[in-house]
């Protein structure tokens, strides 16, 4: 599939290493004001944390590289 996604100018991408609309004074203020308060709730109720994104959730990994045009690697 590379190969053929290669042929019409798709290049495999990489994943950021950080997000760039992400504003760091927010995340700094709900890792030290919010989030303690919802593990301390966690922990009254006996309960789990668990993560996820809008890429959804999966049971197994994906091994597989997503594809774009290398003039647009953004879009």
């Amino acid at each position: 599939m590379g190969v053929y996604l290669g042929a019409w100018g798709y290049k495999p991408q990489k994943p950021k290493k950080i997000a760039y609309e992400q504003n760091s004074k927010s995340v700094q203020k709900w890792l030290i004001e919010e989030y303690p308060a919802i593990v301390e709730k966690t922990k009254d109720e006996n309960a789990e944390i668990h993560w996820g994104d809008k890429t959804g959730a999966r049971n197994s990994n994906q091994y597989l590289p997503t594809y774009s045009l290398e003039k647009n690697p953004d879009e």
